[in-house]
């Protein structure tokens, strides 16, 4: 078997040699597989490594589900996190955070941030850096709240959650936020 080379998936750069294509990749004598049922030929692996690569791309590094904890002034509750280098699905404080994991710090009000390391480790024990690229956040609540986030270029995610209309703070909402 091919092990990935290269920069893990949060660094955005993969490309077919990474999970194991080559352009000179080719079929034995050019004769095709043994057994189409359980082989994959090399145009065949060719395509793979392609979809593989392009879908590392675009996979968010993280996403995670927070509560604001407003109305006793706490830091924030992350109830899911689930990162490309590991799930946690038990809840944790945001300022008691697993090894591994993003910490969270309530500023105000329906506001908060979200603190990721400068590097991670993958699977195969290479570490890359980590810089937020982009950020996606949702009001988990249907009463007319919006929320939004800021902080691409860094390690902190800032989010903010207000009233669509008024624009006030909005007290212990919980949202999802997707972090490239």
């Amino acid at each position: 078997m091919t092990d990935p080379t290269g920069l893990p998936a949060w660094e955005r750069t993969a490309g077919i040699a990474d999970y194991g294509g080559s352009t000179s990749k080719a079929d034995w004598l050019g004769i095709g597989v043994t057994n189409p049922d359980t082989d994959v030929s090399a145009a065949h692996l060719m395509r793979l490594a392609d979809h593989l690569a392009s879908v590392v791309r675009v996979a968010p590094f993280a996403n995670l589900t927070i509560t604001c904890n407003d109305a006793a002034p706490a830091a924030p509750t992350i109830s899911l996190c689930d990162m490309m280098t590991g799930v946690c699905l038990v809840s944790y404080e945001g300022d008691a955070a697993p090894a591994g994991f993003p910490s969270a710090a309530r500023v105000g009000d329906g506001n908060f941030t979200v603190t990721f390391a400068s590097s991670y480790t993958d699977s195969y024990s290479v570490a890359g850096d980590f810089e937020i690229r982009n950020l996606k956040v949702d009001a988990n609540s249907a009463n007319n709240i919006n929320a939004t986030a800021t902080g691409a270029g860094g390690q902190v995610a800032t989010v903010y959650v207000f009233t669509a209309d008024t624009g006030v703070a909005v007290q212990d909402e919980t949202v999802s936020l997707s972090v490239w």
